[in-house]
């Protein structure tokens, strides 16, 4: 409240002293003509007014420095009745810098700079034309012939009537000219503003462009060359001027209730706060669908996006004028309330000709923001754990891999080496039994055979269950079927025919094939069924046996290395077993 007051009292003091210059320049004049009077200290005291509020934020203070000089050299032009010294030459002088400075002031407005290269082009433009134009009348005239005291000291360097009235003809008619090219600046402004700029733009650019117009018009012919006819048309002017100021005040008052209301929506829209719902407020209000919002994690010491994925953030884009970033996006910074890294708000560059309604969303949005980044943490936490099981699993996935392709190596070993060895041992021990007639070494070499028989079905069992080549022909139906059928009468097998991919049907079948086996060893089974399942987006394996029941899982047993074997595939296990009711062993793995 004090700094308002404060404000409004060193604007009050300012359009004082503006209107008091006004009054001593032009007191000469306005004795006879009071009502002139009134509109010129109106004039300057309100343009410089407005100038020292728009000064009192950083985004429009060059706007508001230059209406404070437009203010005081339009009480400078008023001087020209003096009509004595160098007054007359100066007064000329400030009436130029008052147009081109309130011209330019309109467009460094609201930003502080200007938003596109054609008004750079059209400014310079505009000093050539005003200061050159001031120029050659000024050196090709005479003072009588602007309508002042032939004593004047005047900078005359060529002196020719028919000269100067030319000069006077060219300068009128490109002023009009200049004019129009103003007012089709500010129409690109327009076209180019964004939504929340374009309805204060549209006011302020047709009230200057219409200002412009009137005087272009207006300071042609008479006024140029009679001290009365230029009274006439500065009054004209300058109380058509009068409204560009206003006009700018208007549009600030505009921005600061849009800002209260964009402050006031993201607060309703923010409740409760989360990633999603303050990203989808802010581009609301901002009117920028392609709004993003990154956020500082402290954990990682760095940036992470809306999802938790880490990501690289150049924060020199972040301190880079929205109007000169390369690749049309403009990074605002923010941070929190104890000044750290807080979030970084990713928005279109044109969102830098609004940079009020930017900040007070932000403001408004920093409490949502505070959580959100929480949030956004928690995601990238997650993410990292995800990535790290995504990790684990895929070497487990090599591991199991490696371990198919030793199995078959084993397979392929026992299967022409160990077995055909046994089998050859075996005929030479009934060769060795029939030929004997010792019959105590006959009864020796009978329990060897009967060993032997013992070792050669183990062996059977063993191979059939390392990765047999049917199921990579046949699959999981034939692979298992063929299991069954090497203990008739014990094992059955129920399976579905879908094929499953490699990794899936041989760790589910070595995990099957592991639970016969060990149903056959120890279970003292006489009957044992085995069953693979489609349920929904899971393959269910299942062995279920009649023997004692007594399965156990223990960290050293057979079945917590099959339960390993399955988590590593993304699967579990479930172990039903007890004491005279057999044992259930479920294996549910997800299809890939």
């Amino acid at each position: 409240m004090a700094r308002r007051t404060t404000s409004a009292l060193r604007a009050l003091a300012v359009a004082v002293l503006a209107g008091a210059v006004a009054f001593g320049c032009g007191y000469p004049y306005w004795t006879d003509h009071p009502w002139y009077g009134v509109l010129a200290v109106a004039e300057c005291a309100v343009t410089a007014a407005v100038g020292v509020t728009l000064i009192g934020t950083p985004a429009t203070r060059p706007a508001g420095a230059l209406l404070i000089v437009a203010g005081l050299a339009w009480a400078l032009s008023g001087a020209a009745d003096w009509n004595v010294g160098v007054v007359p030459l100066l007064a000329d002088w400030a009436s130029a810098t008052f147009f081109l400075t309130l011209g330019v002031a309109a467009l460094l407005y609201p930003t502080g700079h200007l938003q596109h290269r054609v008004e750079k082009w059209w400014i310079y433009t505009a000093v050539a034309v005003i200061g050159g134009g001031q120029l050659l009348v000024t050196v090709a005239g005479r003072p009588e012939w602007l309508g002042y005291s032939r004593d004047v000291p005047w900078p005359t360097l060529l002196g020719d009537r028919g000269l100067f009235e030319s000069v006077l003809v060219a300068v009128s008619v490109v002023n009009i000219a200049l004019a129009l090219s103003y007012a089709a600046v500010l129409g690109f402004r327009v076209r180019r503003a964004t939504a929340f700029a374009r309805p204060a733009t549209i006011g302020v650019v047709v009230v200057v462009a219409c200002v412009g117009l009137v005087v272009a018009v207006t300071q042609r012919g008479q006024a140029l060359v009679d001290l009365d006819a230029a009274y006439d048309a500065a009054v004209v002017q300058g109380t058509v001027a009068l409204v560009v100021p206003l006009a700018l005040f208007g549009a600030g008052v505009y921005e600061r209730w849009l800002a209260a209301a964009v402050t006031d929506r993201l607060l309703r829209q923010t409740q409760p706060a989360s990633v999603v719902r303050v990203r989808d407020a802010l581009r609301t209000v901002l009117r920028d669908p392609s709004l993003d919002l990154l956020f500082w994690s402290p954990d990682h010491g760095g940036w992470v996006d809306t999802g938790g994925r880490s990501i690289t953030v150049n924060l020199s884009r972040a301190a880079t004028r929205p109007a000169d970033s390369p690749d049309g996006r403009w990074l605002r910074l923010v941070a929190a309330s104890d000044g750290s890294p807080l979030a970084v708000v990713d928005v279109d560059r044109s969102l830098g000709a609004s940079r009020r309604f930017v900040d007070a969303a932000i403001d408004a949005g920093r409490p949502a923001l505070q959580n959100a980044q929480l949030e956004a943490v928690v995601r990238a936490q997650q993410a990292t754990v995800v990535e790290q099981l995504r990790r684990t699993r895929h070497a487990q996935a090599e591991a199991l891999a490696a371990e198919t392709r030793a199995r078959r190596r084993l397979e392929h070993d026992l299967h022409d080496r160990v077995q055909v060895q046994i089998t050859a041992t075996l005929q030479r021990l009934a060769v060795a039994i029939y030929r004997n007639d010792d019959p105590q070494v006959a009864a020796l070499l009978g329990e060897c055979k009967r060993l032997l028989d013992v070792a050669a079905r183990d062996v059977r069992l063993f191979a059939r269950g390392v990765n047999p080549a049917v199921l990579e022909s046949d699959g999981l139906r034939g692979a298992l079927r063929a299991l069954a059928d090497g203990f008739p009468g014990l094992v059955d097998a129920r399976v579905v025919a879908t094929r499953y991919p490699a990794t899936l049907e041989s760790g589910l079948f070595l995990a099957l094939s592991e639970a016969v086996a060990n149903a056959v060893r120890h279970a003292g089974a006489s009957s044992i069924l085995v069953e693979v399942a489609q349920d929904g987006e899971f393959v269910v394996g299942r062995v279920t046996d009649d023997g004692s029941g007594t399965a156990r899982l223990s960290p050293t047993g057979g079945l917590e290395n099959l339960r390993e074997r399955i988590g590593a595939l993304g699967g579990s296990t479930e172990l039903d077993s007890e004491p005279g009711r057999g044992t259930r062993l479920t294996i549910r793995l997800p299809v890939p």
